[in-house]
């Protein structure tokens, strides 16, 4: 009777085990919209770190870094990146996704030096890498954040993202691959009012709106009741490029549409997001009140 309670307590820890630490589950969970899914099992990964594969820490490390980078924590961004790379013999292409992760950090801090650093690293590794089928996905990836990386560096190159784009076929991350190439886009768009009549820069807002309406369009797929940090991020950059086109009233809808997007949790305290989108809010208010001289917006 005794082994036989043995045999089912193993059965049962080995079916939970498989379930819990199977491959790539929480980068899976994450891309499919299931946040807090992939946030419980990469708690649980990191708890158990000593007795799990080193695979599946790594996917632990990844999603986390991911997930940091999208909340604007870019210090745990660049720190669960390094870790996810110590913890697993790495290939080619993990190492040009690896330094192309990094230049894509520094450039959140326009530190270019280290951006141009990184992205000859992550070039020169990507270079000495062959094409299997199996690394569509990670090709994808380097291409959006390599892209992404070079948009104030010197070997800036939208055509990255292009590639990111045609690689692509999870909705998550080819909402965030368009958000990305309409973010470098929106770079362009700081214009003067003469300047919104030459024929190119139309173009270029013309597809900023483009890619920003396919994001939200493949993110309200995971998302329909569109609450989101990622519907979040695309109307606050669909908001800035409006302003820069001089449309600050339907700027402003679209303050309104990103509070009503975004996660609040109302235990933290300072959530930057939130924080960053009244800051728009109160800077658009005023902007239109100097423009009409309307009370209403003070």
């Amino acid at each position: 009777m005794g082994s036989k309670i043995i045999k089912v307590h193993l059965f049962i820890f080995c079916f939970t085990s498989v379930n819990l630490f199977s491959q790539r589950l929480p980068l899976n969970l994450y891309w499919s919209g299931k946040t807090d899914s992939a946030l419980l099992i990469s708690n649980k990964i990191l708890f158990n770190k000593k007795t799990v594969l080193a695979s599946e820490l790594a996917n632990a490390y990844d999603f986390l870094a991911e997930y940091n980078l999208e909340q604007g924590q870019f210090e745990n961004n660049f720190k669960y990146i390094t870790l996810k790379f110590k913890t697993t013999k790495n290939t080619s292409i993990d190492s040009a996704l690896y330094f192309a992760r990094l230049a894509n950090y520094y450039n959140c801090f326009v530190i270019l030096d280290s951006v141009n650093y990184f992205f000859c690293k992550a070039s020169k590794a990507f270079l000495h890498h062959s094409f299997k089928i199996g690394d569509k996905l990670n090709y994808a990836r380097y291409y959006s954040y390599i892209g992404n990386a070079t948009r104030n560096s010197i070997y800036r190159n939208v055509k990255l993202l292009d590639s990111a784009i045609i690689l692509c076929d999870n909705n998550f991350l080819k909402a965030l691959h368009y958000r990305r190439y309409a973010t470098f886009l929106s770079d362009l768009l700081n214009l003067s009012e003469q300047q919104w009549k030459i024929n190119n820069n139309l173009n270029l807002y013309k597809k900023s709106i483009s890619c920003l309406s396919n994001a939200e369009r493949l993110a309200t797929k995971i998302y329909p009741n569109k609450k989101s940090c990622l519907h979040g991020s695309i109307y606050k950059i669909l908001a800035v490029i409006l302003k820069y086109r001089r449309l600050d009233y339907k700027s402003l809808d679209l303050v309104n549409k990103t509070k009503l997007a975004l996660v609040v949790n109302d235990s933290v305290i300072n959530n930057s997001d939130y924080s960053a989108i009244i800051t728009w809010e109160a800077s658009t208010n005023m902007s239109l009140f100097y423009k009409t001289k309307n009370i209403n917006y003070l």
